[in-house]
């Protein structure tokens, strides 16, 4: 029996796996992939589902809907839907790593996932042009850009010695007191959400504004510097 024949079927086929895994990538490549924030219906207060978005987008793009944005109802359903499954298989739904998160999809929606472990830009790139979607879970504090961190303190600084610079000339007596007053009351008020109506986004109070109206620009700045430096400890 002559084995000529399937042995160059098997070569074609491995060079065609070859030459179809080292395509050349496109120069831009964009996923229609539909939107939706963790908060579709503006239920924003201890809000902990941005895993739970991310698969409700990729979800819907696997299934075919390449709309610009789910409905807020639609998305909500979904991310419930994850939820529970969280509870009844985690036991928890807040903060999900890779592992639980890959659980939730493939459990929820039946989803294949995989996980690519020590990833270059390259393997993303040669994901997303398979269609694949990507979930790349990153915390953005610490991405640590120096150019912008270094740009916004030394604007702040100068920008605060200015103002300490101009509020001497007129300060008194019953400056400092009020402005450690507004200081607690802008650094409690700013941490209430409230819902904006047919938004499917929320809002909070605008304490700059109000220091600057009742104290002026100088002492405003000081003062919201230091809420905005407490609330990021």
């Amino acid at each position: 029996m002559s084995y000529k024949y399937p042995a160059i079927l098997l070569g074609l086929v491995v060079i065609g796996v070859i030459v179809f895994n080292n395509r050349p990538l496109p120069a831009t490549l964009l996923l229609a992939v539909p939107f939706t924030d963790q908060a579709p219906t503006g239920k924003w207060d201890r809000n902990e589902d941005c895993e739970e978005a991310s698969i409700t987008m990729a979800n819907a793009y696997l299934n075919g809907n390449r709309d610009d944005k789910l409905p807020p109802a639609v998305a909500q359903e979904y991310i419930n839907s994850l939820k529970r499954w969280e509870e009844a298989n985690i036991g928890y739904n807040a903060d999900t790593g890779a592992y639980a998160t890959s659980r939730m999809a493939e459990g929820t929606f039946g989803i294949t996932v995989q996980q690519i472990k020590n990833y270059t830009e390259t393997d993303l790139k040669k994901e997303l042009a398979k269609n694949h979607v990507i979930l790349l879970p990153i915390n953005a504090r610490l991405l640590g850009n120096p150019a912008v961190g270094t740009t916004l303190w030394a604007g702040t600084v100068a920008v605060g010695g200015y103002a300490s610079k101009k509020l001497k000339e007129r300060i008194d007596d019953r400056m400092i007191p009020l402005m450690g007053v507004l200081g607690a009351f802008i650094f409690a008020a700013q941490m209430i959400n409230f819902t904006i109506p047919g938004t499917g986004s929320s809002g909070h109070l605008g304490g700059g504004m109000i220091l600057a109206i009742l104290l002026g620009p100088h002492a405003a700045f000081l003062v919201m510097a230091s809420v905005l430096t407490v609330q990021a400890l």
